[in-house]
C-alpha cells in the first residue's frame, strides 16, 4: 500500500515567519475543484495560474473552522519563497490531490459494482 502524503507543510518564506499548512479535507476538496479531475494534476507544474491560485489557498490564513480570514497574495512579499521550496509545496499539493482522485476513483468503482449486484438481485 502507498505510503500516504504527510498532513503538514513546514513551509519556509524567504521574509517572515516559517509555518505549518495542515492538509484538511475541506482544503483538499477546495484543491481538487481549481484542478478538476485527475488527468489535469500535471497542469501543476506548468500552469502558472493554477499554480498561484493553489499558493493562494494554501497560504491563506484561516481560523479554527477553515473558513478564510485573510486571503493570502500568491504574489506578495510575504509569500516569497525559493524556487526549491515552491516546487516542495506543489509536490506536496500534486501528492495529496493524487491519492484524493485514486481514492475518490476506487470508491467509485466500488459503488458501481453494488449497484450492478443490486440491479442483478
Amino acid at each position: 500500500m502507498p505510503q500516504l502524503p504527510e498532513s503538514y507543510f513546514n513551509f519556509q518564506p524567504i521574509n517572515g515567519n516559517p509555518h505549518k499548512i495542515f492538509m484538511s479535507f475541506g482544503l483538499l476538496s477546495r484543491l481538487a475543484s481549481f484542478v478538476g479531475e485527475d488527468k489535469h494534476l500535471p497542469q501543476l507544474f506548468s500552469d502558472i495560474e493554477l499554480q498561484n491560485v493553489i499558493i493562494g489557498e494554501m497560504l491563506s490564513k484561516r481560523d479554527t473552522d477553515g473558513m478564510v480570514v485573510k486571503k493570502a497574495d500568491p504574489l506578495s512579499f510575504e509569500a516569497s519563497c525559493t524556487i526549491e521550496e515552491g516546487h516542495r509545496l506543489m509536490e506536496w499539493v500534486s501528492e495529496h490531490l493524487a491519492d484524493f482522485f485514486v481514492k475518490r476513483l476506487h470508491a467509485t468503482l466500488k459503488m458501481q459494482e453494488r449497484m450492478k449486484a443490486t440491479m442483478k438481485g
